[in-house]
Parts: C-alpha cells; sequence; structure tokens
C-alpha cells in the first residue's frame, strides 16, 4: 500500500513536469495562448518580486554605507584629536621660544653668563614662595646664585642638589635686597611679604617718591649685582611721623607663571 503512494507520487510530479515542459516548448496555437495567459498571470507577481528584491537590496546597501560613513568618521575624529594635539603642543613650543628668547636678550643685555633652568615645581598654596628648578651642582649651580627672569631679578639660590636646586623668590618674607629707586636716587631695602613687595626707603629732604619711579639693585651689600629691575612703585604715602617710609612695589617678575628661569654664574655674592 505504501509503495502504490509513492508510486503515485511520482507518476504525479513526472506529470507536472512533462506537462510544463509541453507549455513552455509547444507551438500549438492553443498551447501558446495558455502559455501567454500564464506569463500575464505571472506578471504581476515578478514585478512585486523584483521591487521586493531591490528594497530589501537597497535597505541592506544603505546598512553597509552607514557602517562605512561611521568608520570614515571615526578615522577622521582621531585624525583630528591628534592634530589638535600637535597645535597644542606646537604652540608650546612657541611660548616657550618666546620666552628664552625674552631670557637671552636679558643676558645679552647685561652681559652675564647664565644657565636656564625649568621650574619643575612650585608650592601650589603660595604660601613657601620657593620654586624647584632642574639644574644643580652637576650644572655649576651653588648656593647664593642670583636668579633672574626675562623680566629682571627673580630670586636667589638657596640650596643646591645635584640635578635640582631650591630658589628662594623674591615675595618670600625671608627675602632682603638692598635696592634703589629711580630717578631719585634714594636707597632702602626690599622686603618680600609673601605676595607682594614692599620697599623701606631712606628719606631724604626735598626729594619725591612718585608712583611709576623704578626699582633696581643696589651696590650696597654685594649680595646682588647691581641695576637689576626689580619692581616699581605702585603706591608710596609719605608720613611725617616716621623715619622710614614705605612704598608698595609691583615686581617685574611674574611669580604666578614661572616656566623659565636664569642663574647667573658669573657673579657670586660677596659673604659677610
Amino acid at each position: 500500500m505504501r509503495r502504490s503512494k509513492e508510486s503515485g507520487a511520482i507518476y504525479f510530479i513526472l506529470g507536472i513536469t512533462l506537462g510544463l515542459l509541453l507549455l513552455f516548448f509547444s507551438t500549438h496555437p492553443q498551447v501558446s495562448r495558455l502559455r501567454s495567459a500564464a506569463q500575464t498571470i505571472a506578471t504581476p507577481f515578478e514585478y512585486v518580486a523584483t521591487v521586493a528584491y531591490q528594497q530589501v537590496s537597497g535597505f541592506f546597501g544603505l546598512i553597509l554605507t552607514i557602517h562605512s560613513l561611521y568608520i570614515q568618521n571615526q578615522r577622521l575624529e582621531t585624525q583630528v584629536h591628534r592634530l589638535e594635539q600637535e597645535v597644542v603642543r606646537l604652540k608650546e613650543y612657541g611660548i616657550e621660544n618666546q620666552i628664552l628668547r625674552k631670557e637671552l636678550g636679558f643676558v645679552q643685555q647685561h652681559k652675564f653668563s647664565t644657565v636656564a633652568a625649568r621650574v619643575i615645581a612650585q608650592d601650589p598654596s603660595g604660601l613657601v614662595q620657593t620654586v624647584l628648578i632642574d639644574r644643580g651642582s652637576v650644572a655649576g649651580i651653588k648656593p647664593g646664585m642670583v636668579v633672574v627672569s626675562d623680566a629682571g631679578l627673580a630670586g636667589k639660590v638657596i640650596s643646591v642638589s645635584p640635578d635640582s636646586s631650591v630658589v628662594q623668590l623674591l615675595t618670600n618674607v625671608n627675602s632682603r635686597v638692598n635696592a634703589v629707586l629711580l630717578p631719585s636716587r634714594l636707597n632702602g631695602t626690599v622686603v618680600g611679604n609673601g605676595s607682594n613687595l614692599t620697599m623701606q626707603i631712606f628719606p631724604e629732604l626735598g626729594v619725591q617718591v612718585s608712583k611709576g619711579d623704578y626699582v633696581v639693585t643696589s651696590n650696597i651689600g654685594g649680595e646682588y649685582p647691581p641695576g637689576l629691575l626689580i619692581g616699581r612703585v605702585s603706591s608710596y604715602t609719605y608720613h611725617d611721623y616716621q623715619i622710614m617710609q614705605q612704598a608698595i612695589i609691583q615686581p617685574a617678575t611674574d611669580f604666578s607663571r614661572l616656566d623659565f628661569l636664569l642663574v647667573i654664574t658669573n657673579f657670586l655674592p660677596k659673604t659677610p
């Protein structure tokens, strides 16, 4: 019984196949009309299938395009990030070159032998008013050597190790510098107060102190070479009941932005 059913199915498939062959290859008019009708019926289905195929292909093509654009965008973002880093690096080099050129001009003007040093540590609280530089005894640095910036006097070396040194800034409360006012030529002492500078002035009858007067190192004491710019008078009030008069000095050096300093190596302070 089972074999009979299988045989029947085989005969049915063969019959359908033979019929289709006769339908598509026969030249009989009735068969041709039947084939034409079948093609007419199948045409809408072919159109729908073609459109569906195109839409599916377009959808997956769009997905591939979006993925490709995403990869290109990621690559471009990486390149932009690298270029931004390069711009920042070049700007830093440009700023450093400007500072070094200014310091070179200062050296040429004053005829000093110097060692350039980078500031590698600074008290963020501003209480200590000392900085650490990356040059030490190996570079010929010694305690007491005078330190300048591109604008003027910055301080002096107070301790040295082989590869670094500690610089006491002018604003340090322990800093004392013999100075002279210009153009009045009044002598005095510039004292650090932790954030700014004051100058204790020895007054003279008929000699005036004015806002904007220059303050430079004097040749008294021998701790600093004379003529180094310390700053300018920002305010001064005369009190006739005081022997010593006091002026507020605006430093020439910007102590909030120290990147490079110069250590003068051909001037050693006189020891008492």
